[in-house]
């Protein structure tokens, strides 16, 4: 199934790739299949970011697109959780596009639930790279893991995935938030 990926040109004029993210790109398909074209025409890969859970929508334009990374919205991370399976599709539409799979970890959630991400998608690919990000708190009520919560759940994903990294939010040192 990922035997078809496009090998990635050499950077025109330094420039990796351009990039779309969001909110959800793959809410406007046509401006992505879009902006995929032109990325082409010159020369340009182009890396969309997007949440995972509009899987039709990403195989409408996953021709036009080079490289992908993707979220898997945990069930406790969400006030209204998304259907697992629909991750799973977009990550086996995805192929060997797919760069990375990023999981935001909070206090709340379980190893289980990161277990059963984990093992799903690798019936797909057991590759990775997955990355697991512990939340930086922005309001009261949302806390990161502890860092023995975080070996744990690092554990859970690692049981089922070959490359499972731990990466840090750096929004508040960069200032953002």
């Amino acid at each position: 199934m990922f035997d078809d990926a496009p090998a990635l040109r050499e950077p025109v004029g330094g420039l990796h790739s351009i990039a779309l993210t969001g909110g959800e790109p793959l809410l406007y398909p046509a401006f992505v299949a879009e902006m995929g074209d032109l990325a082409k025409e010159h020369g340009v890969p182009l890396f969309l970011e997007t949440a995972g859970h509009r899987p039709d929508a990403l195989a409408s334009v996953i021709d036009r697109v080079d490289l992908v990374s993707m979220d898997v919205k945990l069930p406790s991370t969400l006030a209204r959780p998304v259907d697992p399976s629909l991750f799973v599709r977009s990550y086996e539409i995805a192929g060997e596009r797919c760069v990375a799979v990023k999981m935001v970890l909070t206090d709340a959630v379980a190893a289980r639930e990161v277990s059963d991400a984990c093992r799903d998608l690798a019936a797909v690919s057991a590759a990775g790279p997955v990355v697991l990000q512990p939340v930086t708190p922005v309001s009261d009520g949302v806390r990161r893991p502890s860092p023995a919560r975080l070996c744990e759940l690092f554990e859970a994903a690692a049981g089922h995935l070959a490359d499972v990294r731990v990466i840090p939010q750096c929004h508040r040192l960069l200032g953002v938030l």
